[in-house]
């Protein structure tokens, strides 16, 4: 089976001002199609930094990086904007929606970047709204629904290009505890509907153990 990510030797460094910062020293991990897995780690510890750098927002100081067969980081910022919206997902712990505009129109967006018709974009977000319980919600506006309903409309935008993979950077820490174990429900429904891998930066014991496998971020590098 190909992997679909493939991380080896990836090490990140910072400068503050003259001094470096070692965030990642030897970051090594392969995920499989339609696998979940979870990062915690203490504060501070390059969780959000190493996501970042698989979602191809930044480039590793050294180290290559796979996704679905392609080194992201050869790739122009051009070409890897492009093909973030094709073969990733993302979800944050604040919902990142847009205020001005519906979740159905906040869900298609994704499709209409890609050159799809208003038409059968929204008809994609109707089915994914509906698949995270929002189907009778399509028209209202950010401000209209609740912190759990902005959270599922996430979802199902960072779904609706059918990615291979979701990253998810503490996609419960803004929610309260049935909130958060809701989404953490639809969201392993959804992984095992699509076959989308998952990986979820959490600081939430029992989100983690949730998932297929357990990575603990320690100085620089991963303990499994």
């Amino acid at each position: 089976m190909n992997n679909m990510i493939e991380c080896q030797h990836i090490k990140k460094t910072f400068l503050d001002g003259k001094i470096e910062q070692h965030v990642l020293t030897d970051i090594n991990f392969n995920v499989q199609p339609g696998e979940t897995v979870a990062i915690m780690g203490a504060s501070g510890s390059g969780k959000s930094t190493l996501l970042h750098l698989i979602g191809g927002l930044d480039k590793p100081s050294a180290g290559t990086i796979n996704i679905a067969g392609k080194a992201i980081h050869t790739l122009s910022e051009k070409e890897r904007c492009q093909w973030r919206n094709t073969t990733l997902g993302f979800v944050y712990q604040f919902h990142h929606l847009l205020p001005e505009f519906s979740l159905l129109e906040n869900v298609a967006i994704p499709l209409l970047l890609q050159h799809q018709t208003i038409t059968q974009a929204e008809e994609r977000a109707k089915d994914l709204l509906a698949k995270v319980g929002l189907g009778d919600k399509l028209h209202r506006r950010i401000g209209e629904v609740s912190g759990g309903e902005r959270q599922r409309a996430a979802i199902a935008r960072a779904l609706i290009t059918q990615p291979g993979c979701v990253l998810a950077d503490e996609p419960t820490g803004n929610l309260d505890h049935d909130n958060a174990q809701k989404i953490l429900d639809i969201m392993l429904k959804l992984n095992q509907d699509f076959n989308t891998s998952l990986i979820i930066v959490t600081h939430d014991p029992h989100i983690a153990h949730k998932m297929q496998r357990l990575l603990l971020l320690e100085n620089g590098m991963f303990a499994e």
